[in-house]
């Protein structure tokens, strides 16, 4: 990882179809291009953008103080939004190791997880010593859990929010790569 990822910033337009109230405090936020975090050493930054609504949830989810924030998106003060400036400089904010990836990059990260899992793990792994009939009860098993964690852990959710997404895509990611192989 690159010590000064992400400290270049550049505003973004919002859409102009925004749903926006007059009381929405996000209301005159734009968008952000911040450079990521997880580029290899020689390797082009990837640029990802931080909208709105990202910047919303991790106000909400993460109760981050605006020197936290500056630091995710750049640390220029002309660049954050107003609501940003005005959260608090130091408060305790509930962090975790993703909290300095944008949600495109933990979304590309669970998607690079995937890809190695289905490219590098070979399905007979999975099934070994595996009868068809324990497969088919396990794979159906699976499946149902599958549909209740897709359900439950929508963007909402305390687990995608931490994660910025990741979470839940790696762990669709897993588990449909583990109920495919059972087939």
């Amino acid at each position: 990882m690159d010590s000064d990822a992400g400290h270049e910033s550049e505003e973004v337009g919002a859409s102009d179809g925004a749903d926006c109230s007059p009381n929405n405090p996000t209301e005159d936020i734009k968008d952000i291009k911040v450079f990521g975090r997880l580029a290899l050493a020689g390797q082009k930054k990837t640029q990802y953008v931080v909208s709105k609504e990202e910047i919303q949830r991790r106000i909400e989810g993460e109760s981050m103080s605006s020197n936290v924030f500056r630091d995710l998106l750049g640390g220029r003060k002309n660049n954050l939004p107003e609501i940003v400036l005005t959260l608090p400089k130091k408060i305790k904010t509930k962090t975790s190791i993703f909290s300095a990836l944008t949600e495109g990059e933990a979304s590309d990260l669970a998607i690079g997880l995937t890809k190695s899992l289905c490219q590098n793990v070979s399905p007979e792994l999975v099934r070994k010593d595996i009868s068809d009939q324990s497969a088919e009860v396990t794979r159906t098993t699976l499946a149902s859990v599958h549909a209740n964690l897709q359900s439950g852990l929508d963007s909402t959710s305390p687990f995608s929010l931490l994660t910025h997404t990741f979470g839940p895509q790696a762990v669709d990611g897993v588990l449909g790569f583990i109920i495919e192989s059972l087939k």
